[in-house]
Formats: C-alpha cells, structure tokens, sequence
C-alpha cells in the first residue's frame, strides 16, 4: 500500500454533491483555479466575448465562460458557475448554479443550486432546484418544475 501526503487541495468529485462543493471553493479561493477573462468587479469574472446587457445583474462570487450573453433583467447570484457559450435569457434567476457549456436559457427560468449539463435547453419559466441535475443535451421544456435532488438522464425531454 502507498500513501501521499498533498500540500494543495484534494477534493474526490465522484459524486454530484462532491462537485458542486468543489465549485464553490474554487470560487471562494480554497483552491486556485486560472481564471481566464478579467474580474468584470469584485469576484465576478468574465471571459472573451461575453455581452452582458445593460440591466443584468451580476453578484459575487461568479465566474462566465467564453461568448456567453446574459439579457437584462437576468440575476446572476452568488457561486454561479457559467460555462462557454451559454445564453441566459431576460428575467431569469440563477443562484449557486452550475451551468455547462453550449446551454440555452429561456426567460423567466429559476435555477437554484443544481447543475445543467452540456447542451441543454431550458425553456421559459421552468424551474429547477437544490441538488438536481439535467443531463446533457436535454430539453426541459415551458414552467416544468425539477424538484430538489432529481436527476435526469442525458437527452430527455421534460
């Protein structure tokens, strides 16, 4: 048997939960991540070729991947994570969200503290929250409601 003592941070990710608190201590500096793009303000970071509209509200601590558009009216709240070319749609809520890359999402959306995988699209007004997971390449479709802990397998449509 051999052992390693780690200097830096070790986090096993291999379940859902695991992942999201290591997101969040990325986020809060336990552990040093690069951050590609500039700090828009005080712990908000974005990437090239975002477009954030004039009335979208950012918060700390977040971090926006590559060509992502966040339209007015959307909040983007505390420990949100935003992959590459996603779309956040007007009026939409997001808070400690986890949301992968080439995502689309619709208006009025509310997601709280649950991840969305590659290639989904979410439609206006549905709602997902604590713990869900929506699978790559699914579609949840108009004011659907995911209810905390719910995982939906890749390519479903809701």
């Amino acid at each position: 048997m051999y052992g390693y003592v780690a200097d830096g941070y070790w986090c096993d990710i291999g379940d859902a939960n695991a992942y999201a608190k290591a997101s969040r201590d990325a986020l809060n500096g336990k552990v040093q991540v690069l951050k590609d793009g500039f700090e828009f303000f005080n712990n908000v970071w974005i990437s090239k070729g975002c477009e954030v509209e004039e009335g979208a509200i950012l918060k700390p601590k977040c971090i926006i991947g590559h060509n992502c558009r966040i339209s007015k009216d959307a909040e983007i709240d505390m420990d949100t994570i935003i992959g590459n070319n996603v779309t956040i749609s007007a009026g939409c809520s997001l808070k400690s969200a986890i949301i992968w890359d080439n995502c689309i999402i619709g208006e009025n959306v509310e997601l709280r503290g649950n991840i969305v995988c590659d290639r989904t699209r979410i439609d206006r007004g549905a709602r997902a929250f604590e713990g869900s997971i929506i699978g790559y390449g699914s579609h949840v479709k108009e004011n659907a409601t995911i209810h905390q802990n719910i995982k939906i397998w890749p390519g479903k449509i809701i």
